[in-house]
């Protein structure tokens, strides 16, 4: 008898999981431009990690500050190691947000969780890389107009969040061992 859950996708939490990325992007990206980079370096993953406990997480009975801070490291770090905007920065930067997520929450959850931190490194630059080089040139004949930079932020968020919430969707669904460090005491 097979006891294996099968895999089954709730979509509702996963959009719920790119919304909030791109919520959380979007406001990021947006008090970055009004108020300058520094304020992106350190608010950018307080913004995106508050959105996903807030839309997704806290559901699963997870703890708020570990998510938010490894989510706030992870970006800024991300961001101040690849300081500029190319691919490799990019890959550098999904590095070091998967990272610090999986390593100070992602891993204790899920124990088969390992490719978190490749699915960022890989989903970071792919999400920019989309949106610089198929979506805008081709879908939408070119990267012009007032709104071309919002909308830009809104798809790459749209697409982050897409990528990254399948996988944590996958987690979810698979029959794990949640620790007491990560889910509250229930005693």
């Amino acid at each position: 008898m097979n006891t294996e859950k099968a895999f089954s996708l709730d979509w509702m939490v996963w959009l719920q999981w790119v919304l909030a990325t791109t919520i959380g992007l979007f406001i990021s990206e947006f008090l970055s431009y009004m108020l300058g980079t520094l304020l992106n370096i350190l608010a950018g993953g307080l913004i995106i990690g508050t959105l996903q406990w807030l839309f997704v997480l806290r559901s699963q009975q997870v703890k708020s500050g570990q998510w938010i801070w490894c989510s706030a490291i992870g970006w800024a770090l991300g961001y101040l190691v690849g300081s500029n905007v190319t691919s490799i920065a990019l890959f550098i930067h999904g590095i070091v947000l998967g990272f610090s997520q999986w390593f100070f929450f992602i891993r204790k959850m899920y124990p088969t969780s390992f490719w978190w931190v490749l699915i960022n490194a890989v989903g970071l630059p792919m999400t920019f890389l989309l949106s610089w080089r198929v979506i805008f040139p081709v879908l939408l004949g070119g990267y012009d107009g007032a709104l071309s930079g919002p909308a830009d932020t809104i798809v790459r968020g749209v697409l982050f969040g897409a990528i990254t919430g399948f996988y944590l969707m996958w987690l979810m669904s698979r029959p794990q061992m949640a620790t007491e460090a990560i889910l509250p005491n229930t005693e």
